[in-house]
C-alpha cells in the first residue's frame, strides 16, 4: 500500500467563499465576445471562476465582478493560471489579478 501524499498549500493568499456574476472579456475583445461566469472564490491575489467554456490558459482577461445585488461591477484584469474540467459544461479557472 502506497503511503498518502501531503497536500501541499500553494497559494499565498486566503480564499474567502464569493458567489457572485462574473463577466469575462478575453484580450482582445470585443463585445460580442464576453464569458459569463460565477465565482467560487476570492482573494487579494485573484479569484476561481466556474464558466461553461474553458478560458484560454495565461490569456489576459477583463473582469466584471458584480457587487451584490448592486447595479454595479468592479473592473479588473487578471491573467488565467489553471483550468479545469469539473462536470460535461463546467470549467474552474483560477486568474490572479494584475491590477
Amino acid at each position: 500500500m502506497k503511503p498518502k501524499r501531503e497536500t501541499v498549500e500553494r497559494r499565498v493568499a486566503t480564499r474567502y467563499a464569493l458567489n457572485v456574476t462574473v463577466m469575462v472579456h478575453e484580450m482582445p475583445s470585443s463585445p460580442s465576445a464576453a464569458i459569463g461566469g460565477v465565482s467560487r472564490n476570492i482573494s487579494d491575489t485573484g479569484i476561481c471562476l466556474s464558466t461553461a467554456k474553458p478560458l484560454g490558459h495565461s490569456s489576459v482577461v477583463r473582469c466584471d465582478i458584480a457587487v451584490s445585488d448592486a447595479p454595479v461591477t468592479v473592473p479588473t484584469m487578471a491573467q488565467v493560471r489553471w483550468v479545469e474540467k469539473r462536470q460535461a459544461a463546467e470549467y474552474r479557472n483560477g486568474l490572479v489579478f494584475i491590477l
